[in-house]
């Protein structure tokens, strides 16, 4: 599931960007006002709107299209089949974009660099939703099928096993040392860990991390965790962050998955796989179904067609002057 959901932002920032603006552009630029409008001068020389909004559509004018056309047809396919993307719906992706880029300001970091505003990630996310909809409508489930697809990918769905800890990190081995004394002594956790804790995330909460798994937290605290017992202190841990002293409170085991309690969640993933699959040929299809007619791809194949033909005719003009002069010395 997880490398559909990157597959899907990769193609996001790759190609709505450009797209994106350039429609914002030419939506604007009709009128004799607009198409006459001068937007900079050099010298004597008036660059036009026009100008700029040619130069744009040779640049990205195809994908731009395209990317049109793709929302037209989704659009009136939703229409037919009724289907609607709700605003939780939205929002609940956005928020799965920001939690992947590793928060909000990561995210409108990578949202500057592309030119984007956040209204234009979830107008591609309404898109994206809805073509996984319309897709999704036509698309027949079956039991074993799914059962199928849980067998292959059972792993995704097991319960991983998890730690519950607290910690108490300072600079030097020598402070976690005195740290230990002081425990042995008889003094409080939560209070040691308030007074010396570097961690102000969590130092008024008795250093508390909560449960977590493996891979959470850097190698050296992990290691020493999870081979720890419940109730028990451990020896100072050294890690980039300094020195901890982890106590563990619980553990939980891993358990494997059962089909029928995340039948939900299998069918979901197995529906959005074949939405994956399935994309680009049920496009194609659609196209001609709509007879769908696009006068820049067109165009730009037959440039490709003359570029072809010439360097042909270059190889074959070339391949006859060859044959000239190798007769010409035979003679």
């Amino acid at each position: 599931m997880e490398e559909f959901f990157i597959m899907k932002l990769k193609k996001m920032f790759r190609y709505v960007a450009l797209p994106t603006a350039l429609a914002a552009m030419l939506a604007g630029c009709s009128g004799d006002k607009v198409e006459n409008e001068v937007l900079a001068t050099v010298g004597d020389t008036e660059i036009l709107y026009t100008d700029l909004a040619d130069q744009l559509i040779e640049l990205q004018g195809k994908d731009t299209l395209e990317t049109m056309i793709t929302n037209e047809i989704v659009k009136q396919e939703a229409e037919k089949a009724e289907v609607k993307v709700s605003a939780e719906d939205i929002d609940a992706e956005y928020e799965n974009y920001i939690n992947y880029y590793g928060g909000e300001e990561s995210f409108n970091s990578m949202l500057q660099m592309y030119g984007m505003s956040a209204d234009d990630v979830r107008k591609d996310i309404e898109n994206s939703l809805l073509t996984e909809k319309v897709i999704a409508s036509t698309i027949e489930v079956k039991d074993e099928e799914l059962k199928t697809y849980f067998d292959e990918n059972a792993a995704n769905y097991e319960t991983s096993a998890e730690v519950a800890a607290k910690h108490i990190l300072v600079a030097t081995e020598e402070e976690a040392k005195k740290v230990l004394e002081r425990l042995n002594a008889g003094e409080e956790w939560d209070k040691l860990a308030a007074e010396l804790s570097t961690d102000t995330s969590n130092k008024d909460k008795g250093g508390d991390l909560g449960f977590f798994g493996e891979g959470v937290m850097v190698e050296e605290f992990t290691k020493v965790a999870f081979a720890q017992e419940v109730g028990t202190i451990s020896a100072p841990v050294k890690t980039e962050y300094g020195f901890h002293i982890i106590n563990v409170y619980d553990k939980k085991e891993a358990v494997a998955a059962v089909f029928e309690d995340v039948k939900d969640k299998v069918k979901d993933d197995y529906v959005y796989a074949k939405v994956s699959e399935q994309f680009a040929t049920w496009m194609e299809d659609k196209k001609k179904e709509y007879k769908v007619e696009n006068t820049l791809a067109a165009d730009e194949e037959k440039t490709d067609e003359s570029a072809e033909k010439t360097d042909e005719e270059k190889t074959d003009d070339s391949a006859e002057k060859t044959d000239e002069e190798t007769t010409e010395e035979e003679k």
